[in-house]
């Protein structure tokens, strides 16, 4: 299976079922615009028709099938769309941060390959992108413009300067749809052979890894697959549409969209995992300070906040958050912070402000796509833990001469199951350092678990550093 029946035409018993329902699904915060799941599908199947058209050789798609196509774009409406719309024809998705120079787009074009590259719609993103693609000789015609809900209210452009733009494409394909007949859709897919989910590429998302520079991580169909239904039976999301469960209410609740969807956890946790399970998506494209952020948790309702440290010290110290906090303390329900280490002090002074707010910190890398652990649901809180494993999932504490540690002991912390993906991209070397036999993926972290299973991550053992939650060699 891959990620766009998943999400699309695989509805098994523990799915919360929204077809029919109405319930927006993702939401861009600046205009209010919405899609429900059958919004999504169908601008899915339209945008993936006009790119087969248009930029993949005719109606069979043949020439996207198995190749990389890079998202260099913030957070929009459009972001989840071309992610699926790609897997549908075959692709791979590989996402850019959109803060990169041209230079180091350009690394990220040459590594992965890509032959085709979506941009934001702002000159900065435009001027760098079309410079990057340029030297990585993608072509002009192949370079698409993602709009803003906000210009495609206002009628957006089929191409702007010679260039396809997403709202374009889907228009194409929506006449072509007209023409050909509904048959048109059966025939622009590629559908996987039984078990191609677990070895045909869907992300090649870059991690720092160990060492050296960003490396892309290749990561299979079946590995989101997997965490997202952990991430259900781990969480205890009920199976059906308004039943309140310990930690989420199906077709009611409302996540956070604010952290980058380039990223694992982003595409992971907010377009699939909340999205499959009936929880609703706001994307906001950049953080613009703390009160837009609480504006929109108010206009919205945004009931799960996925964090990282700096917001939530920025939620602790900034005077301006006190107005806000009697609705916020209402809406609130569950929050995650990951990305880097959140400490003992910080999480006492963050839950001081939202005292009923169930809270707890997770863990997980590129690497691993994505979350291994998680305060579990109705947990005390356990200040300075990174969480309890996952289901079908293992973690060892290995000591330096490769024995396992005691419990309470550090070492580096090692974890296998289905979410671990399947090493590098043209990197032997670096792939055989973190991936061992048995299954086992080497984290870099050295940590501890005590007996109640609570996995402390005590100190980094990678040659890297992180700043506002991104990875940075030094």
């Amino acid at each position: 299976m891959d990620l766009y029946s998943f999400m699309f035409e695989y509805f098994p018993d523990n799915r919360p079922d929204l077809r029919g329902k109405g319930i927006p699904l993702l939401i861009d915060d600046d205009t209010g615009k919405s899609l429900t799941l059958e919004d999504m599908h169908e601008r899915v199947d339209l945008l993936s028709l006009g790119m087969a058209e248009h930029l993949g050789g005719g109606l069979d798609g043949a020439q996207i099938d198995d190749q990389t196509i890079a998202i260099f774009s913030v957070n929009t409406i459009d972001y989840p769309i071309i992610v699926w719309a790609t897997h549908r024809l075959g692709g791979v998705i590989t996402g850019v941060n959109p803060a990169y120079t041209s230079s180091e787009l350009g690394y990220q074009l040459e590594v992965s390959n890509a032959k085709m590259l979506f941009v934001g719609e702002d000159p900065v993103s435009l001027r760098t992108g079309l410079e990057a693609a340029e030297k990585a000789g993608i072509p002009k015609e192949r370079v698409v413009i993602i709009q803003s809900a906000a210009t495609m209210a206002k009628k957006g452009s089929e191409k702007v300067d010679g260039h396809w733009t997403v709202s374009g494409l889907v228009e194409a394909g929506t006449q072509i749809l007209q023409k050909e007949g509904r048959g048109v859709l059966s025939s622009t897919r590629r559908k996987l052979k039984p078990d191609e989910g677990k070895t045909k590429l869907a992300f090649l998302s870059f991690s720092s890894g160990t060492t050296g520079l960003p490396k892309g991580v290749k990561i299979v169909h079946s590995n989101p697959i997997a965490n997202v239904l952990q991430w259900l039976a781990f969480n205890e999301v009920p199976d059906k549409l308004a039943v309140r469960g310990p930690r989420y209410t199906p077709g009611q609740d409302v996540a956070l969209g604010l952290l980058p969807w380039f990223q694992i956890f982003g595409v992971v946790v907010n377009l699939h995992s909340m999205m499959w399970s009936g929880t609703a998506v706001v994307g906001i494209a950049r953080f613009r300070g703390i009160v837009p952020f609480l504006e929109s948790v108010v206009k919205y309702r945004i009931s799960h906040w996925m964090l990282v440290p700096p917001l939530i010290v920025l939620f602790v110290k900034d005077p301006a958050v006190e107005k806000y906090l009697d609705q916020v303390r209402q809406i609130a329900r569950f929050c995650m912070v990951g990305a880097a280490p959140c400490s003992a002090e910080l999480s006492r002074q963050f839950l001081a402000k939202l005292p009923d707010l169930d809270f707890g910190q997770g863990y997980g890398m590129t690497e691993t796509s994505t979350v291994i652990s998680l305060a579990a649901p109705g947990q005390k809180a356990v200040y300075g833990s990174a969480g309890r494993i996952f289901p079908n999932t293992e973690a060892r504490i290995v000591k330096p001469d490769g024995q396992d540690a005691a419990t309470g002991d550090s070492g580096e912390l090692w974890v296998r199951g289905p979410q671990i993906t399947r090493g590098y991209l043209n990197n032997d070397k670096a792939t055989e350092e973190m991936w061992l036999e048995g299954g086992w993926l080497r984290t870099g972290d050295e940590a501890i678990i005590n007996d109640a299973g609570d996995i402390y991550i005590v100190d980094r053992l990678k040659e890297l550093i992180k700043v506002k939650g991104f990875q940075v060699p030094p």
